[in-house]
């Protein structure tokens, strides 16, 4: 039996060490599925059996999430940025109680970039992948609305799981 629609989740957790899982805590607040992307390969081969073989070998193991275009709030945004232009520190705004962030993209240099664990699910099951960084990203937006974000994360292989709490 499938899971309840209502109960499904993303949950995102920032690796210390890029490609070592954490625990995911801070949630998405938008939509978006885990895809497992195993690509096995069965080749051909003449060996003399009529019916084949079972022979096989996996070409490809990684997942990717696409996350549907959301309003790019600054709870929102830092996760992907983090993840698709460079790794930013705050600093304090000088007069005020918040913090800036600065992502600035070095054309020449290496960007460092953060690395997430992720997990999505609904109330049966869960799913989840490492080593997770941004491929691509859209920020748009018109004159009367929110800007809107939208990004594509890649990572190991997806496994079952359970949520975090």
């Amino acid at each position: 039996m499938a899971g309840s629609r209502a109960l499904r989740k993303l949950q995102f957790g920032t690796e210390g060490t890029a490609g070592t899982p954490v625990a995911a805590t801070a949630l998405w607040r938008g939509m978006g599925t885990i895809k497992d992307n195993r690509e096995v390969v069965f080749p051909q081969e003449d060996v003399g059996y009529l019916g084949g073989t079972t022979r096989s070998y996996i070409a490809r193991n990684w997942s990717e999430l696409s996350l549907d275009s959301v309003e790019a709030t600054f709870e929102q945004v830092g996760y992907i940025f983090q993840s698709g232009i460079n790794t930013a520190t705050a600093s304090a705004d000088g007069t005020g109680c918040g913090y800036i962030y600065r992502h600035v993209a070095r054309p020449t240099a290496q960007n460092a970039f953060t690395t997430f664990t992720i997990e999505g699910g609904d109330g049966q099951q869960a799913e989840e992948f490492d080593y997770a960084f941004v491929r691509q990203f859209n920020l748009s937006g018109d004159g009367q609305g929110a800007m809107m974000i939208s990004a594509e994360f890649v990572g190991r292989e997806a496994s079952n799981s359970t949520f975090t709490t």
